[in-house]
């Protein structure tokens, strides 16, 4: 599950405390707002105490003009903006459309809300929402810092939290790729009955209990949900063998679970059992090794290498995920000089194999270029191949064809 609660809270939290910053100082009442702030909240306290409980009992324990702003979090800042006369007087900014600046704000407190109503737990029916309500909020989070960049008068400080924003969504893409790249060519035992591999599995047999480790961890029998906890209690059986694949999927567990797994006496996270079954030459975890540093912002030379060596690394074993993303490496040029031609051929090695992704990505390439037969048939293998999001695009692809054959028979 992609989690990133906390930098989505502390996004928007700096989105609102910029803004009052900025516009305290674009007001001209830099040292008037604290003393008029600090009378309005004793007064109004008594009718808002929920919303006003943080900066009260800060007011009583501080002098009004060491009221920092930086110590309030979302809710007292949306409070503010909301009953305070001055802060008010912050979203009405001539140059732009009345009430755009409070429906944005006030968006912001919805995003911070929903997103602080997960801090109790997330079921796995909820990782769906979960991810939505994630995207919203930067979305969210982008929209008004573009809307202050516009109608600000100091704009970079807007541009970074674009950046972060942006930089922040094409992470959680990128990561929830890699998860549906784990769910890749596994292997499916739906002509095996279940209690048959778990009787073998009890006996002590590797290979049952592997195959019984990935039907709980994937929910493969019947259509079930995934149950990590049985999961991981099968391959930590499997792991006595020092399996590579096994330790893989021992990582992958405690991505989900709470549990820890101790193995051979010592208590290992996730990262080190990856760093072990990499090192064994698994490789979908030298891979995901390689991943450690690919959506890392500014990465530096040495990081970059990292990625190319482990991702080459599983490529040359022929596993299509990571000849796909070794592909990308070469049209970005991370790690490796950028070679165009290297990146067509792996992205078709990748789709040779069945890897739908890659299937897809060159299908679009080719709409792109007018190509549309091709990129019909590439759509229709990427179907075929599984992906989610190729139905869609043969169907649009398909009525753009023949409304521009129409268009042409009318000429």
């Amino acid at each position: 599950m992609i989690d990133y609660r906390n930098e989505i809270m502390a996004l928007i939290e700096k989105c609102l405390h910029v803004f009052a910053e900025q516009r305290i100082v674009e007001m001209g009442i830099e040292q008037s707002w604290q003393s008029r702030l600090a009378n309005e909240v004793k007064n109004r306290y008594p009718l808002h105490p929920t919303d006003y409980m943080l900066l009260h009992r800060f007011l009583q324990n501080h002098a009004p003009n060491e009221i920092d702003l930086k110590n309030l979090d979302t809710t007292a800042m949306c409070a503010l903006f909301n009953y305070i006369p001055d802060f008010m007087q912050m979203c009405e900014i001539p140059t732009a459309q009345k009430g755009t600046f409070y429906y944005h704000i006030n968006s912001l407190k919805n995003s911070r809300n929903t997103i602080e109503h997960y801090v109790r737990g997330i079921l796995p029916e909820q990782h769906r929402e979960f991810h939505f309500d994630q995207l919203n909020a930067l979305y969210n989070i982008a929209a008004f810092a573009s809307l202050a960049e516009r109608h600000c008068q100091t704009n970079d400080t807007w541009r970074s939290i674009i950046l972060e924003s942006t930089q922040l969504e094409k992470r959680f893409h990128w990561e929830k790729w890699m998860l549906q790249n784990e769910t890749t060519g596994q292997i499916l035992y739906s002509d095996e009955n279940l209690s048959d591999i778990i009787t073998k599995a009890e006996s002590g047999d590797t290979e049952s209990q592997i195959k019984a480790g990935k039907i709980y961890f994937y929910g493969r029998q019947s259509g079930t949900k995934p149950d990590y906890e049985h999961a991981l209690l099968w391959f930590s059986k499997a792991a006595i063998k020092d399996n590579p694949e096994v330790k893989y999927y021992l990582a992958l567990c405690l991505e989900h679970s709470l549990a820890l797994f101790k193995y051979k006496g010592n208590t290992f996270i996730k990262e080190e059992l990856i760093e072990e079954s990499a090192n064994q030459g698994y490789a979908p975890a030298q891979l995901r090794l390689g991943h450690r540093y690919f959506a890392k912002l500014n990465s530096t030379e040495e990081e970059k290498a990292w990625v190319y060596k482990w991702t080459k690394r599983a490529a040359d074993q022929d596993y299509a995920p990571a000849i796909w993303t070794l592909s990308l490496l070469y049209y970005a040029g991370t790690g490796v000089e950028k070679d165009e031609k290297e990146y067509y051929r792996l992205s078709h090695r990748a789709s040779e194999l069945g890897y739908s992704h890659a299937t897809l990505t060159l299908g679009e390439e080719a709409e792109k270029k007018g190509e549309y037969e091709e990129a019909l048939d590439l759509y229709r293998l990427a179907e075929t191949q599984g992906h989610p999001d190729a139905q869609s695009k043969i169907h649009r692809l398909e009525r753009r064809i023949k409304r521009n054959q129409n268009e042409n028979t009318i000429q």
